[in-house]
């Protein structure tokens, strides 16, 4: 039988994760690349001193399949991102950092990695970071089709119902959330953008590799640091959380 377990959200701030530019996302990523999700590890925190907080932590494994800016450390393809949340299978519950992006095996993604080891969300701007490609179409993480307007900036266009957001798999666990306060809506429906162009899935990473080309220069992309691949097996610590941040931290 499928585990119930619940879901305890941590909320990302008091107020609303502040909007990004697409010169932002950019900017603040420290690796950007296309893949797909292929492994999912969940493990905690290790605990050394009074500061260090055991908390449940997600280890996403991509099989990175395009870079568009940076590199990473792993020794092939496959790169891991590690991020704060997962279940806890002492006491059965699901720990949701509000805000950061769920991801699940199988899922092709394009990524703006940030301060990757050192944020409990390792994503430019949370889930405006993070973009999906199904059914080879680009959407943004709640389903909204990505479009280049007039001004040559992205926006975004109506909302489609995607499995891919709506459901989770857990290896097999059923989990059910429980929130203190209902989702904000959305809002009403959002229609096309009156002028402009919805985005092919390589018509966004064109767009993108062009901003990555016109925001830096060869020197200072090729003195970037290469980005640690994360490993699961291996002992990582946490100190307590104070604040979780502004989705920049």
């Amino acid at each position: 039988m499928a585990l119930a377990a619940i879901w305890f959200v941590l909320p990302a701030t008091a107020t609303t994760i502040p909007k990004v530019t697409d010169q932002d996302l950019v900017r603040g990523a420290d690796l950007i690349f296309q893949g797909v999700v292929t492994r999912i590890d969940h493990r905690k925190s290790a605990f050394r001193t009074q500061t260090d907080a055991v908390l449940p932590h997600t280890f996403i494994t991509f099989q990175v399949e395009r870079i568009l800016k940076g590199r990473h450390t792993a020794s092939s393809s496959p790169f891991t991102m590690r991020h704060l949340g997962g279940p806890d299978s002492s006491t059965s519950r699901y720990l949701q950092v509000k805000g950061c992006p769920t991801f699940d095996v199988g899922e092709r993604v394009v990524i703006f990695v940030r301060l990757h080891e050192r944020s409990i969300c390792p994503i430019v701007g949370w889930s405006q970071g993070r973009f999906r490609i199904v059914n080879g179409a680009i959407f943004n993480d709640s389903g909204r089709e990505v479009w280049l307007g007039p001004q040559r900036t992205l926006s975004f266009g109506p909302k489609h119902d995607l499995a891919e957001v709506r459901t989770h798999h857990r290896g097999g666990n059923v989990y059910m959330h429980r929130v203190s306060s209902p989702p904000k809506s959305e809002g009403p429906a959002v229609a096309p953008p009156t002028q402009g162009t919805r985005l092919s899935v390589a018509a966004f990473l064109n767009y993108i590799g062009g901003l990555v080309t016109s925001l830096h220069t060869t020197a200072e992309l090729a003195r970037l640091a290469p980005v640690r691949s994360a490993a699961p097996d291996e002992p990582f610590y946490m100190q307590q959380p104070s604040d979780v941040g502004d989705g920049n931290q």
